[in-house]
């Protein structure tokens, strides 16, 4: 299996009483962030309907190599309709995309508030070990919520440790106690706090809970590209440092999910950087995607110091130490 979580999912994660984890302070979202400018690009092939990806599909065919064909006896693989699964996904990240826009009608709130409070929910989500689709899911009820109503700085962090709750519960196998979280967060909110709040969130964000995230298209887009362990931790770095950073919100996740790929072939050197296959099972061309993997790759040059949990989880042995050989190789390579 590829994903390290995978291996040990169905064993209880419920830790002992975790580390206490810093509370997010006023000073901490008023210290200055070097901002990362990443260019607005326009809508790319994920806002294509099925239709019209299955015709792109059809003229790609003759130039791919079926990925499916050794699953067929394996029913968890769900090979008779597992591209019908993706293309449904398509037009699921497209109905539930993130108003890139929200935050200049946030009164209160900045970009730099937003990257404190994420690089706190990675954290978290270390201490407790929780899967990454529960890391993705609460970062993604954070901005469905902040798209639709203003929120206070002083409960940014009562937002953030909602949406881990909501993750919690919706994700793992074995929910963090809610106990927990009010103890990882110093005793900033308490459990009636974060319950009371907890309904607020669902019915702000209509309970929609099921938006595909980048990881979901990664996995079939690494086995498209013939990916290894290596190369698809290395992906997974690379979608999870888009988290922090606000201005990603305008890519997709099956958009954020081939640039991973893309970048981490030119990171490794491995060509051709777009493979056939891997252009026929995305549905993305490499010119549709260039922009994203340029954004990507401005971030692993000049990471900025606020955001650093995911590449310190990254750094570990554990994780191949890619977030070590993304920034040795960044400098190295030109889009």
């Amino acid at each position: 299996m590829l994903e390290e979580e995978d291996d040990d999912l169905f064993v209880s994660k419920k830790p002992a009483k975790a580390a206490r984890v810093d509370p997010i302070t006023s000073d901490s979202l008023r210290a200055p962030v070097a901002e990362i400018t990443v260019p607005v690009a326009a809508p790319a092939a994920s806002t294509l309907p099925s239709a019209e990806l299955s015709s792109r599909r059809a003229k790609l065919a003759s130039m791919s190599t079926d990925i499916d064909s050794s699953d067929f006896s394996d029913p968890m693989f769900c090979s008779e309709y597992v591209q019908e699964v993706y293309d449904f996904l398509r037009d699921k990240e497209a109905e539930d995309r993130i108003d890139y826009t929200y935050m200049s009608r946030q009164t209160g709130l900045t970009p730099r508030m937003r990257m404190v409070l994420v690089d706190w929910m990675v954290e978290v989500q270390l201490k407790f070990r929780m899967t990454s689709e529960s890391l993705y899911l609460s970062v993604n009820i954070v901005d469905k919520y902040l798209q639709k109503k203003p929120v206070n700085r002083d409960h940014l962090q009562l937002l953030g440790v909602t949406a881990l709750h909501i993750a919690s519960k919706f994700e793992e196998v074995y929910s963090v106690d809610i106990n927990d979280f009010v103890f990882i967060c110093d005793n900033a909110c308490t459990a009636a706090d974060i319950i009371a709040f907890e309904g607020e969130v669902l019915r702000t964000i209509h309970w929609c809970l099921t938006t595909p995230c980048p990881l979901h298209f990664l996995r079939r887009y690494s086995k498209a590209a013939g990916s290894d362990g290596l190369r698809h931790t290395m992906s997974k770095y690379l979608t999870e440092l888009s988290l922090g950073y606000y201005n990603m919100l305008q890519y997709h996740p099956s958009t954020q999910a081939a640039a991973a790929v893309l970048l981490t072939r030119h990171l490794l050197g491995n060509t051709p950087y777009w493979p056939d296959t891997a252009q026929y099972y995305s549905c993305y061309y490499e010119c549709e995607i260039l922009e994203c993997a340029r954004a990507l790759h401005n971030i692993l040059l000049h990471p900025d110091p606020k955001f650093r949990l995911v590449t310190r989880k990254y750094s570990g042995s554990k994780f191949c130490r890619v977030a070590q050989i993304a920034a040795e190789n960044a400098p190295k390579i030109k889009f």
